[in-house]
């Protein structure tokens, strides 16, 4: 979800985990929260380390998620397997203490283990970001304690948002009705224009001192001249009576 928000491709994203059961979890929990949302939609792939040997995606988000022993994870080719799905980011969600002492899993828990353990996390840098591998991001980076912490997080900053999207369009909305109203006085037509602007004059008394001011829309200067004209012997009646 945090990644969609960020404008990652829903179709660069798969989701990997090592058992059917969790599979069919994942799925239902996306289902039910993120396949109808139009900020978040369904990932690319959600399936097995066993089911998605031979493919490759961008982000790769990989559960490890075990409570007792390692299980059938302890098979090195399948954890090899797990981890070269990615061309761009992988994303690991597991008990290291669990993995990193099965002898077989050290090799590559081991270097896992030199990079950091906690997620950090950039949320103004968007997708796509312009930003070079080498160099210093300009925001600063937030660590991630736990997953409570990160939902946490993922809701705030979905409702952020929302409510900026809400601001925008209604901004939006505004400028086009300006525009609509700009684009019609523009369109007026020039008699009734001049007739708005003559009404106004004589809603009172008009005296020697009244100055005219007819709309720039009246793009005919003959029968601009023609108007002024017969305003100013009508004003010059007026006075006489």
């Amino acid at each position: 979800m945090y990644m969609r928000l960020l404008g990652y491709p829903a179709d660069k994203i798969s989701i990997l985990t090592t058992y059917n059961g969790q599979k069919h979890l994942i799925r239902d929990v996306i289902n039910i929260r993120c396949a109808t949302n139009p900020l978040i939609g369904r990932p690319h792939k959600i399936t097995t380390v066993d089911k998605y040997q031979g493919q490759q995606n961008d982000y790769i988000l990989l559960s490890l998620v075990r409570t007792k022993a390692v299980g059938h994870l302890r098979d090195v080719r399948r954890l090899v397997v797990a981890m070269s799905r990615a061309r761009l980011g992988l994303y690991i969600f597991a008990r290291v203490s669990l993995f990193k002492n099965c002898f077989e899993l050290t090799p590559a828990f081991s270097q896992l283990m030199a990079r950091p353990l906690k997620l950090h996390i950039i949320p103004q840098e968007a997708f796509p970001t312009q930003r070079q591998n080498n160099s210093q991001s300009s925001g600063m980076p937030q660590e991630v304690e736990d997953m409570p912490q990160m939902a946490a997080f993922v809701y705030e900053y979905y409702i952020q948002k929302v409510q900026a999207m809400k601001t925008a369009l209604c901004t939006r909305k505004q400028s086009d009705s300006d525009l609509t109203l700009s684009d019609s006085s523009a369109q007026m037509p020039n008699s009734l224009t001049f007739k708005m602007t003559v009404v106004g004059l004589f809603a009172r008394k008009p005296s020697a001192d009244d100055v005219i001011k007819i709309d720039a829309s009246c793009s005919n200067l003959k029968q601009l001249t023609k108007r002024v004209t017969v305003l100013q012997e009508e004003l010059d009646e007026i006075q006489v009576k």
